[in-house]
């Protein structure tokens, strides 16, 4: 199976951000690398629905969304993550406050994606709807609640970097379904949130003859106009 890549000339990112000093800085950025006629970067209100861009234009269609959620439900949360650590210097977080905290952290933030995500507008206007996690607990409460509502076209994956560990999870409500190589592609220890394989794979045992009859039967159809 080969690989297929998307120019990127041909991928038009529709970003949100929920503060004002972020947003002008990212409009900085894709004007001062030309990218204004290809990237667009919504001001989203911060108490509103999280895909506010996709529900506002209603007739788009997008291929996938891409979510780095905030980790934490509080700074107190940050502070005794960070006591149980002994971080190098370039491990250190400078993330601004309103990117690492939201009201029940990363774990609610994500279920209310996946929520919104099944709203009828969207659950067909997106083939793939995509988070990262930060925490294994949160990842089990995700393929939970997917199970739950009957989402069995789901995938998981690991990013490791160093010492770092992160989850990733992906689900579709469309009927293509991704290989297994890709859709259970993280470690024997999470085996049990795995979805289903989307593959199967047989042995059949053959004789001379039954080759021999399947290479003529091949010629014969080769014929068929």
């Amino acid at each position: 199976m080969g690989k297929a890549f998307i120019p990127i000339s041909r991928i038009s990112p529709l970003a949100a951000e929920i503060s004002e000093t972020s947003h002008v800085t990212a409009l900085q950025n894709v004007l001062q690398n030309n990218l204004q006629n290809q990237i667009e970067i919504e001001l989203v209100d911060h108490a509103g629905p999280i895909l506010q861009p996709m529900l506002r234009d209603v007739g788009r269609k997008f291929a996938f969304t891409m979510c780095n959620p905030p980790f934490y439900a509080s700074e107190a949360e940050i502070e005794e993550n960070a006591s149980g650590k002994v971080r190098e210097p370039n491990s250190v977080c400078t993330g601004a406050l309103h990117e690492m905290v939201t009201e029940g952290g990363e774990e609610r933030f994500v279920l209310r994606i996946l929520e919104e995500s099944a709203m009828d507008d969207l659950r067909e206007r997106c083939w793939w709807y995509t988070s990262m996690a930060g925490k294994l607990s949160t990842l089990s409460v995700l393929v939970n609640r997917l199970r739950e509502s009957k989402v069995d076209n789901y995938a998981l994956t690991e990013l490791v970097q160093g010492q770092t560990r992160r989850w990733v999870v992906a689900w579709s409500f469309g009927d293509v379904r991704l290989p297994d190589s890709l859709a259970r592609s993280t470690s024997v220890i999470h085996r049990a949130l795995f979805p289903q394989p989307n593959e199967m794979r047989h042995s059949l045992e053959t004789s001379g003859l039954d080759l021999m009859r399947f290479i003529l039967l091949r010629e014969l159809l080769s014929t068929v106009q």
